[in-house]
This record gives C-alpha cells, sequence and structure tokens, in this order.
C-alpha cells in the first residue's frame, strides 16, 4: 500500500563543484563564512512589510535527502547572483533566468490548465518578480525568440510527485502528477535553487537578487503517503504558500466541509431535529436512549445519514472525503440488536463498519471516513470496510486494520491539547512513529501539533512534521538543525542544546511517566521537569537570548519559545503553592514576586504576539492571567482553620481518568481554590453516585463556617445535586448536622469566578470533625452531552 520514493540527486554536480572551485566547497560545508558574513534578503514579518534584513551566513549544509526536500541556505543561495550573497559564483549556469532584471523567459501552460498547473506557475511568477523584480509572462505558446519554463500535469507521475528537467535548449520543465506535483516541483526551484525560505506566515526570507542562475537540474521526487495533513491553525491555516512549500494541506479541502469527523449527531442526525420525534434513532445505554451517539442497527438511520449526505454532496461537488463517523466520547448503542451486532464481530466497530458500508455503497466515487476511536479501536472480524471507506486511525491493532481497510488515515498526536505551552519534548518521537505507521499500512496522516502562534515550537514542529510525512526516513537531527539556525540565527546551537537536555531529560524518565496528551506540566514536575532540569534550560535560553540580543526577529523569535519553561514553572508552583518552590513562603505570608514577573511578561509577550487562545478549548489568554491571579491568591489559607488539615472519604477518587490525574486528597486543603485555566491541576473527581469526605481539624476549634468549592461547567461538569454537613467532636460518632444545600438546573452563575460554585454552611459551634456527604446528579440536563452520566468536581475545602 505504500509508493516507492523516486530520487535523482545531483551529487555528481556538487563534486564538480568542490573540486573545480574550493573557496565554493569550503562555504559549501560551512567551513568558511560568505563575504562580509551575511546574506542579502528580503524578508516578510508578521505579514505586514517587506524590509532589508541580514541572515546568518554560518549555516551547515545537508543533503536534502537526509532532511526532506529542502537544502539549507549556503548551498542554493549560489544560484543567487554573488555579488550579493558574497558567495564565489559557481560553474556557468544551464539557464539564466533573469539577468540584471530582465528575462526573455515565459511560463508555459496547457491551453486549458488544471488548477495545480495554474497555482505553480502563479508562485513561479511571484515569487521570482519579489527577488528579481522581474514579472515572468504566464502564456500558453511561446512568442519567438522566447525561452520557456513549461509546467504541466502528467500521468506518469506517482500521486503528488514531480520532476523536473533543464534541457540543452535552454528550457526548464515541471511536470507533477496528480493534485499537487506541480505546485511542489516549482517550490522545489524557489526553495532548494533560489533560497526562498517560508518558516511561518510572519517570517519569510526572500534572497533579493536583480540575476538569477539555475544549474542544470535533472531530479524527481514523490512522497509515500497520499495525504499529508500537519493541523495548522488560524494564520497558519490561511497562509497557502506556506503550506505548499512545506508540502501539507489543510483539512478543508480534501475534506468536505462540516466533514471532518464526530459527524453523527453534530452534522447527519442532529439530536435537536431527530431526537424528541425518533428517540430510537440515538444509542441505548441503560435502558435510556441518549442524544449524544446514534444507534448503528436502526435502517432508518441509515436512510437519513444517506438522505443528508444526497443534500450535501452536491453543493460540494469536488470534495473527495466524508465523514460519517461517532460522536466524541466514550458512549456507544447497547441496544439488543447493536449487542447482537458486537458480539457477532467481535468488536464494538463491528456494527459501525456495517453502518458505515451501507452508506458508502451508496456513493461509489466519494470516499467515506469513518473513525477508529475510543470504543471502536478493535477491527471486525467479519465486516471489512469497503474500497471506498477511510479508516480514521486512533489507536489501537493498526497492523489489523491494514489487513481489512484500503485507506488508512492515521490521527498522531504530537500535542499537549490542555496545554499549549508545556514543553513536551516529542520532536524525535514522530518519525518511528509513522515510519511504524507506514510499515502497517498507512497511507493517509493527520499529524495534530495544533500549530499556531504561541504554541511550543509551532513553527518547527510544522516545518519537521510535515517532513517526516513526506518521507519518513528523513535525518530528523538534522532537520532541526536546518530550521534552527534559520530561525533562531545565532542562538540557534543555544536553543538544539536546551531540545537536546529535554529530550534526553524525558528519555531517562519515559517508563515511569510517558508524554500524554493533556497533562498539566506539574504531572512532569519529578521527571523531565524537575528543578535541575529547569535551572539547564534556563541557562541554555539565557545563553539563546545573549546571543541574539539586539537582533530583531531573532530576538523575538527566542523570547517567544522561552515562554513554555516560564508556563511550566508558573503551573508547577501552582501545585506547590506554599514553599521554596511556589507563589508564597510556607506560612502564606510573603509572595514570590519572581513568578508574578514570569506571569507578566508570559502575558505581555503572548499580547504582543497577538496570541489570544492557550488551549484547544479557545481559552483566552486574558482569562489565563485573571484565574491564575485567583488560584495563586492566599485567600483560602488565610484564616482557613482546614488549611493542611487531613481528608479522608470513603470513596476515592480514579487516578488519571481523562484529564485528571490527581487522587491527592491533600489537594482539598492546599489553600489553593481551583480555576478554571488548569482544571486537571486543582480538582478531583469522582464518579460516584454518593460519597463522603470527613476532615479533620486536629483539635476541638470554634467554627462559624464551612465552604465546599465544586467545579461549574457544562454538560456533565455541573455541581452535586445536594450537600449535606454535619460536625462532631469525634472521629466516628456524634455528627450532628448543620445543614443541607440543592443545586438545581437552571441557577444562575453569581460573582467572578463563575467557573465554581460553593456550598457554603453557616454555624455557631465547636467540633474537630466535618463530615460533607455529597450526592451527584445522574445525567447532563444540557448541552452537546446532556444525558450523559456526572462527575462530581471538588477542591477547596475552607472552614472558619
Amino acid at each position: 500500500m505504500t509508493k516507492t520514493h523516486q530520487y535523482v540527486r545531483i551529487g555528481i554536480l556538487a563534486a564538480v563543484l568542490a573540486a573545480i572551485i574550493p573557496a565554493f566547497a569550503n562555504r559549501l560545508a560551512g567551513t568558511e563564512p560568505p563575504v562580509n558574513g551575511h546574506v542579502a534578503v528580503t524578508i516578510t514579518d508578521n505579514g505586514k512589510s517587506n524590509y532589508a534584513g541580514v541572515l546568518p551566513a554560518a549555516i551547515t549544509s545537508v543533503d536534502s535527502h537526509k532532511t526532506g526536500y529542502v537544502t539549507a541556505t549556503p548551498a542554493t543561495i549560489t544560484s543567487v547572483d554573488s555579488h550579493k550573497t558574497g558567495y564565489a559564483t559557481a560553474t556557468p549556469a544551464a539557464i539564466t533566468l533573469v539577468n540584471n532584471g530582465k528575462s526573455n523567459y515565459a511560463v508555459v501552460l496547457p491551453a486549458a490548465p488544471a488548477a495545480q498547473e495554474q497555482r505553480a506557475a502563479t508562485l513561479l511568477q511571484r515569487y521570482i518578480e519579489k527577488m528579481s523584480g522581474c514579472r515572468l509572462p504566464v502564456v500558453t505558446q511561446l512568442a519567438p525568440g522566447q525561452k520557456g519554463v513549461f509546467i504541466r500535469e502528467t500521468d506518469g507521475l506517482l500521486y503528488d510527485g514531480y520532476r523536473i528537467n533543464t534541457r540543452p535548449d535552454g528550457s526548464l520543465h515541471i511536470e507533477g502528477g496528480k493534485s499537487r506535483g506541480c505546485i511542489y516541483g516549482a517550490v522545489q526551484i524557489l526553495d532548494k535553487y533560489f533560497g526562498c525560505r517560508l518558516y511561518s506566515p510572519r517570517y519569510k526570507v526572500i534572497p533579493a537578487s536583480k540575476t538569477l542562475h539555475l544549474p542544470d537540474v535533472h531530479e524527481a521526487d514523490s512522497s509515500v503517503n497520499n495525504l499529508r495533513i500537519v493541523f495548522t491553525m488560524n494564520e497558519f491555516s490561511k497562509d497557502e504558500d506556506l503550506l505548499d512549500w512545506h508540502r501539507t494541506t489543510n483539512r478543508f479541502p480534501p475534506f468536505a466541509d462540516d466533514y471532518y469527523c464526530h459527524t453523527f449527531t453534530h452534522r447527519l442526525v442532529p439530536p435537536d431535529v431527530f431526537y424528541a420525534s425518533h428517540p430510537k434513532y440515538f444509542a441505548e445505554i441503560g435502558g435510556q436512549r441518549i442524544r449524544d451517539q446514534l444507534c448503528m442497527s436502526n435502517p432508518d438511520v441509515v436512510k437519513e445519514v444517506i438522505k443528508q449526505l444526497k443534500k450535501d454532496i452536491p453543493l460540494q461537488p469536488d470534495r473527495l472525503y466524508w465523514s460519517v463517523s461517532q460522536a466524541d466520547g466514550p458512549l456507544y448503542c447497547q441496544c439488543a440488536l447493536c449487542k447482537k451486532a458486537i458480539e457477532e464481530e467481535k468488536s464494538v466497530a463491528g456494527p459501525i463498519i456495517r453502518f458505515v458500508n451501507q452508506v458508502a455503497a451508496e456513493f461509489p466515487d466519494k470516499i467515506i471516513s469513518t473513525l477508529a476511536y475510543y470504543y471502536s479501536l478493535v477491527p471486525p472480524a467479519v465486516t471489512k470496510p469497503l474500497d471506498n471507506v477511510q479508516i480514521m486511525y486512533c489507536g489501537g491493532d493498526l497492523a489489523a486494520w491494514g489487513k481489512i481497510a484500503k485507506h488508512i488515515y492515521v490521527w498522531d498526536y504530537v500535542v499537549n491539547y490542555f496545554h499549549y505551552q508545556c514543553p513536551y519534548p516529542s520532536l524525535f518521537l514522530a518519525q518511528p512513529q509513522v515510519q511504524d505507521q507506514v510499515s502497517k499500512g498507512a497511507n493517509e496522516f493527520f499529524i495534530q501539533g495544533n500549530i499556531d502562534y504561541g504554541m511550543e515550537f509551532a513553527e518547527l514542529r510544522l516545518y519537521l512534521y510535515s517532513r517526516i510525512a513526506w518521507d519518513p526516513n528523513i535525518n530528523v537531527s538534522a532537520t532541526i538543525n536546518e530550521f534552527l539556525k534559520g530561525y533562531y540565527g545565532p542562538a540557534a546551537p543555544h536553543i538544539r542544546q536546551y531540545i537536546d537536555l529535554i529530550s534526553a531529560a524525558y528519555e531517562k524518565t519515559k517508563q515511569a511517566k510517558p508524554l500524554i496528551i493533556n497533562t498539566p506540566p506539574s504531572y512532569y514536575q519529578d521527571t523531565y521537569l524537575s528543578p535541575e532540569n529547569l535551572k539547564a534550560y534556563n541557562t541554555a535560553f539565557n545563553a539563546a537570548e545573549a546571543a541574539v540580543k539586539g537582533t530583531g526577529d531573532f530576538a523575538r523569535h527566542v523570547h517567544l519559545a522561552r515562554m513554555p519553561l516560564y508556563f511550566a514553572e508558573m503551573e508547577i508552583a501552582k501545585h506547590n503553592m506554599y514553599g521554596p518552590a511556589g507563589w508564597w513562603n510556607y506560612a502564606g505570608t510573603v509572595r514570590n514576586k519572581r513568578l508574578d514577573g514570569l506571569l507578566n511578561d508570559f502575558y505581555n509577550t503572548l499580547q504582543r504576539e497577538g496570541i489570544t487562545d492557550i488551549n484547544e478549548n479557545s481559552y483566552r489568554l486574558e482569562d489565563y492571567k485573571k484565574h491564575t491571579l485567583f488560584s495563586t491568591s492566599n485567600k483560602a489559607a488565610r484564616g482557613n482553620l482546614a488549611f493542611r488539615a487531613k481528608v479522608s472519604a470513603d470513596k476515592m477518587p480514579p487516578e488519571r481518568q481523562h484529564r485528571y490525574y490527581s487522587a491527592d486528597l491533600g489537594m482539598l486543603t492546599d489553600g489553593a481554590r481551583g480555576d478554571d485555566a488548569t482544571r486537571n491541576l486543582f480538582w478531583l473527581i469522582w464518579p460516584d453516585k454518593e460519597f463522603t469526605l470527613t476532615i479533620d481539624l486536629g483539635a476541638v476549634k470554634k467554627i462559624s463556617s464551612v465552604d465546599m468549592g465544586t467545579l461549574w461547567r457544562d454538560g456533565p461538569t455541573i455541581p452535586p445535586a445536594s450537600v449535606e454537613c454535619s460536625v462532631s467532636r469525634f472521629a466516628d460518632s456524634g455528627f450532628s448536622p448543620i445543614g443541607t444545600q440543592t443545586w438545581q438546573n437552571g441557577q444562575e452563575k453569581k460573582g467572578e469566578a463563575d467557573w465554581r460554585y460553593v456550598y457554603s454552611f453557616k454555624t455557631d459551634t465547636e467540633a474537630r470533625y466535618i463530615q460533607l456527604k455529597i450526592t451527584r446528579h445522574d445525567l447532563a440536563f444540557s448541552g452537546r452531552k446532556a444525558g450523559m452520566p456526572v462527575n462530581t468536581y471538588i477542591d477547596e475545602i475552607e472552614v472558619r
């Protein structure tokens, strides 16, 4: 199911150049800097303006077959006029495309060009004009005396593949396979041979030269993977040039709009339309029909899905992929018919594949995509997906899916969803993962790095992951170095030192605590984010910032790259609120001003860069600062009789339930109120219908109030139905109730901390033990997850 790479390299040319021109060879090897130590470039910054800038020249050349598909700057700038670059001129060029700002070349397209042919021509025309000031005409037939850059789509190449050849008559031919091969061939000319580098929407390096030489070129390339999507957001996803430079695409296209995944109830059979009149369309769980999933065995549901697709497909006729897939979450139908299908197929995916096959049979010219996710990871034992069914694989036995499915689309997670800024040493983990997946039959990839400004190494992750998706066998280390030198300039060695340090620290401890896609930094405070490691990381960044001080863009890039370390320190300090590593001294009387400085720098830096969201749930930067100030206040410790009091429970909270990782009851009296910024840092979660907490104040004390905070969001994250508070002088007897409070759906949120509902009991008594008996609601009342089982989230208990 994989394709074979086609490489035609120009190593012979490099050897000849090295033999003929020693000075050129030295510079190509990175052992001798160019004249004046810099290369003249034009940099597009922040998407606003072009201005003259400089690019450090001491960049080691790396062969393109080792780093993916780009050769580092010195090796490519040789194709740019030498008086601009400081490089010795190479051997006589096969083509002088532009000479002193003028050209007799035109870009030649077929009479009725395909979209990719037109796009390739536009890219060449635009970037050659940016470099040289010369605008090549785009024609379908050459005028007398003109020479041609011929672009055409051909059936003789693999999907997305390209072939580039110069010919003795001075012409340049760019041929492309179906989809985007012509585009990638044009980008290869601009990037490899003319030195145009697109690192991000805001930072693009375009060499300025009135003369553009092109050596004799004969090369071809293609990818083992048909579809390569590295998930980008906002500016990144809107920059079509940037995506083409990295040979990746957005999801839309090739997927239809609103048809990427989780479409059962989101798009195809919405409960707001069908639930009241057709409850049996929906999943049965515990004898009740819930709104969040569909029944896979109801033939009328299949008819409704086909009916909806027949309405929507004609509206987007060019889109190939259409998702018919389960809603998010752990619930699936357990009606009698679905149970029977699950037993026959030995898999919960069984009834899903049966369902999707019926839909796919109606649309043979489209690919119907469905998920292998959560409960549907195990492939069915009997039913095979039709040839036009895509398995969107999110875990489980890939080799087993590869044996029965033609289209395997792997959804790889290389991101911390809930903490975009958390240092996440996964740069070296993607390659072996993709290599293994390709060997098991995967040929389509979605690599989710959630790439946007402010996310840890966002630009580097796009650069690296896109190259791994194109060629899983690249030299990852060389590719990282290539990027660092172009994006961080003189700070590159120090940033690389940081990457090596954090990667090595993780390798030593990954067996104890592997990376998990939604963990808070505090989870790793005894492994790769230990105090000793953080100190070493900051030392590397001190050197990096010193190396680029006063350099403008490089200095900004480095400082933004440091923000994840600030974030980690702040979040770990929240977990250790009172003490040497916390926001307060042990007594809670002296605040750590250094951490306040980190918070202000973090906030100001991200705000200056236009970064607004800091996790997958559109959590706002403004709210992060507000909630951090709330949770790091010492109000919960000051005057709190329960501060550091011992807590016991008749039923312990589970560890590692979804995003919540602690079962430490001490968190309930640690003097830190739960916020909504890093919910899994503060809150303990109970799935139990009823449970009881007991707080030991250590001695009999006069009590006037008891408060217990609970998390109040939407869906299944709601306050308990009731809380009964009792007090006693004794541990096992003599408890007297001081009140019961209830929460019902529809209560209005009040106060600044609108994510938090506090049960507050007033009294005038003396006691040592306080008992809270908690009873949760059964099912969520509203929202997308209405009808799902409810959990109870509790944080600070305060007694005064």
